[in-house]
């Protein structure tokens, strides 16, 4: 009964292919977000000079 074992075989290494293309996704999406989260960083320290330049500028208006 070689072919038995064969058939209870296969249905695993399906599951472990399955398995193994999930993870890539699941790296991939990882990845994604790392890259922006990064750029909301970026986002983030570009509004913050943003802000100290408007402060900059309101106090100069401010001046007498």
């Amino acid at each position: 009964g070689g072919s038995s074992s064969d058939k209870g075989k296969a249905p695993m290494e399906a599951d472990v292919d399955h398995l193994r293309v999930l993870e890539q996704a699941i790296e991939e999406q990882r990845s994604e977000h790392q890259v922006l989260a990064s750029k909301v960083d970026k986002l983030d320290s570009k509004v913050d000079t943003l802000n100290n330049k408007f402060d900059m500028i309101i106090a100069l208006l401010q001046k007498p």
